[in-house]
């Protein structure tokens, strides 16, 4: 009973000019929904705002989209209907007496129950390891440029066809690559740099996304470089937005085991 801002939109894969599109559409075959292949000139009457001599084609999926923010209120909303309380403390520890979850303690309070539902997004691994929990958690170290809003419209939602960033992901949290993970550290695994943008019902966008795999979770990242490297990436696919103000955005992705073949993970923004 809140606006999510739900919508349905076209979603462009664009196929980099060194990319073969006829390779690429087939590895999205086995989908359940499968694209659509644009020749360049198809690609830009659908987004006028892309540079159509950087790319070789696209792929076009059908997409929903939704302000997550405004989404994560209603669900809050639609809680507290239900009948929930929440409540906003600084968590201290999961409570664990043998083999037994009794609560969680807080700086302010005891809280006793029989279920605890963590959901604390990269942080989560932590929180288990100290609980003698071992899962399949892990997380990346993501960067992107939020802009105010701007007159400039972008028609559909645009990210690269490449599955890099997936692949990379999956390749650092096998289960042969725990021993990276054993210990946290500043040691740059993995990075993935993705040229894409994403529009909100209010004109404000989201620019890029550079991903990169390192075990500590408080990280120091260089916030002018990340804006730089973003910036030079847009410019090829989407000039017009390159230019806008903005600055540099940091979140952690968190990493399960997919239930999703196409989008199997979950932004978590802080």
């Amino acid at each position: 009973e809140n606006d999510t801002e739900f919508r349905e939109m076209d979603l462009l894969f664009t196929i980099e000019l060194n990319q073969n599109p006829t390779e690429i559409y087939q590895q999205y075959q086995s989908f359940f929904l499968t694209p659509q292949l644009l020749n360049p000139d198809e690609t830009v009457i659908l987004e006028p705002l892309i540079n159509k001599n950087s790319i070789e084609g696209s792929l076009k999926f059908p997409q929903g989209h939704v302000n997550p923010d405004k989404t994560i209120l209603a669900y809050q909303k639609a809680f507290v209907k239900l009948g929930g309380t929440i409540k906003t403390e600084l968590v201290i520890s999961v409570e664990k007496k043998q083999d037994k979850i009794e609560g969680v303690k807080t700086s302010h309070n005891h809280y006793f129950c029989e279920q605890v539902i963590i959901c604390a997004g990269a942080f989560s691994r932590q929180i288990l390891l100290d609980l003698n929990i071992n899962l399949p958690v892990y997380f990346s170290h993501a960067q992107l440029i939020k802009t105010p809003p701007t007159e400039i419209k972008l028609s559909t939602i645009v990210m690269p066809a490449t599955t890099k960033r997936l692949d990379t992901e999956k390749q650092l949290t096998a289960p042969q690559m725990t021993n990276i993970w054993a210990k946290s550290n500043d040691t740059l695994q993995g990075d993935v740099l993705e040229a894409g943008a994403v529009q909100f019902l209010d004109g404000s966008l989201c620019l890029g996304q550079i991903s990169q795999i390192i075990t500590n979770i408080d990280a120091r990242i260089d916030a002018i470089t990340s804006e730089k490297r973003i910036r030079q990436s847009i410019e090829q696919v989407l000039p017009v937005l390159s230019k806008l103000q903005g600055s540099c955005f940091f979140f952690l992705m968190i990493r399960r085991p997919p239930r999703s073949t196409l989008f199997p993970y979950t932004t978590l923004f802080r």
